[in-house]
């Protein structure tokens, strides 16, 4: 009788182990699933995006503040104008319909609610919905990112995925940090960057058992990425002079910099919000009806300065060439502050970590400028100091300084800065 219990427990015990090996095994397979899923998703998203970039301005998002600048002052004001009201449109509906029950798109901050109060869960609908808007909202000129709602899409898709099978809590997690890891990965061509991403902001947890999903999710989106769009880095980098001893506390400051600007975008673009909704409020007006307010405001910066429509990337190798002055990088930093905030506040879709590397761009790159004049023989050049200030804004304005630090290097290709950049 003693023997046959022992034997019923080792059975029990075998059982139990090769269930956690094959759960283990599916939760690996399906993270794949994900990766590839949210890397083709992430690729119809800028499909959109471009669409509406070339029937709004004539030129792929890439190259916006080039199409736009050929165009006619009423011309490049009106593609938000116009931009604003079909997004008001389609507020209207995700509202009417249920799908975006507070009147915005959703992001990264929707991802880490779902992972803290919401089992992971978040609606297909939302993701779509979400995207959906902010391709009619960068393609049309507004100023925003489009990483938050291409993360808050890949967590959609594991979401969706996930709901399909029994898993656990934790396990759900884990599918939702490949579902962004996938996003950040194919937004930026930067596999590394999407797992630490997902670790440091989404999960929030560096567990060796949630690593290797999250992975192989973002080396499957990479994988897709590399297929359809080239292994490149986002922004070339130009030769620069070497960088000396006086460069890292320099950076020091520059990061110093890059923290007042961060706070004075998040608090404004804050107060702003609150602003909007307590006119919004007294008027009777619904909040869907904001975005043409914002058009209008964008647009008349963006016919004078195109370089602040949608993402901005372009006008990113423009500064890395050196091909504004400091006078100029001054204005930029200022007008692409002002236009941002403006864009969130009055519900553009869209996210706040392009801006950041934008913003950073402009500001690292007046600080070069200006160390050229007063230090020209130590400093290492307004390429130099662009890329740190790349990286400090939006570490700052997102709070993940080591995800940024790896997405720079990855989108730049370049890794001579790297002390200064941590600093």
């Amino acid at each position: 009788m003693k023997r046959r219990f022992v034997k019923m427990l080792l059975v029990l015990r075998r059982f139990r182990r090769r269930k956690v090996r094959l759960r283990v095994g599916l939760l690996w397979a399906l993270g794949v699933f994900v990766g590839i899923a949210a890397g083709y998703g992430v690729i119809l998203f800028r499909m959109a995006i471009d669409t509406v970039s070339v029937i709004a301005f004539g030129g792929t998002e890439e190259m916006v503040a080039s199409a736009a600048a050929s165009l006619s002052f009423w011309r490049a004001w009106m593609a938000p104008v116009i931009g604003g009201f079909v997004v008001a449109g389609l507020l209207y509906l995700a509202q009417k319909y249920g799908w975006l029950k507070d009147g915005r798109t959703h992001g990264v901050p929707e991802v880490i609610e779902a992972r803290s109060v919401r089992d992971a869960k978040i609606s297909a609908r939302d993701g779509f919905a979400s995207a959906a808007i902010t391709a009619v909202s960068l393609g049309s000129g507004a100023s925003a990112g489009r990483e938050g709602p291409a993360v808050h899409l890949g967590g959609a898709i594991a979401s969706l995925v996930e709901q399909r099978f029994n898993f656990s809590a934790k396990d759900a997690r884990t599918l939702l940090g490949c579902g962004a890891a996938a996003a950040v990965s194919a937004s930026f061509n930067a596999p590394i960057a999407g797992v630490m991403f997902a670790l440091e902001v989404v999960l929030g947890n560096y567990a060796l058992s949630v690593f290797g999903p999250i992975a192989a999710a973002s080396v499957s989106a990479a994988i897709v990425t590399h297929l359809h769009i080239g292994d490149f880095p986002a922004f070339p980098v130009p030769p620069y002079a070497p960088s000396g001893a006086l460069d890292i506390p320099l950076s020091a400051l520059l990061g110093l910099l890059c923290g007042l600007i961060a706070s004075t975008f998040l608090v404004v673009t804050r107060r702003l919000d609150s602003g909007m909704q307590s006119v919004a409020a007294r008027l009777k007006a619904p909040l869907y009806m904001l975005p043409p307010v914002a058009g209008i405001l964008v647009g008349l910066i963006g016919a004078f300065h195109p370089e602040v429509f949608g993402i901005g990337y372009e006008a990113v190798t423009r500064t890395l060439n050196g091909d504004y002055t400091v006078t100029v990088l001054c204005a930029l930093v200022a007008l692409k502050l002002i236009a941002t905030s403006v864009s969130l506040a009055c519900r553009f879709g869209g996210g706040v970590f392009s801006p950041g590397l934008v913003i950073g761009v402009f500001s690292g790159a007046a600080f070069g400028g200006i160390l050229g004049v007063v230090l020209p023989d130590t400093s290492a050049g307004p390429a130099y100091y662009a890329m740190v200030g790349m990286g400090a804004m939006s570490g700052a304005i997102i709070g993940a300084p080591i995800s940024t630090t790896l997405i720079v290097f990855e989108m730049t290709g370049d890794y001579t800065m790297t002390m200064s950049l941590m600093v």
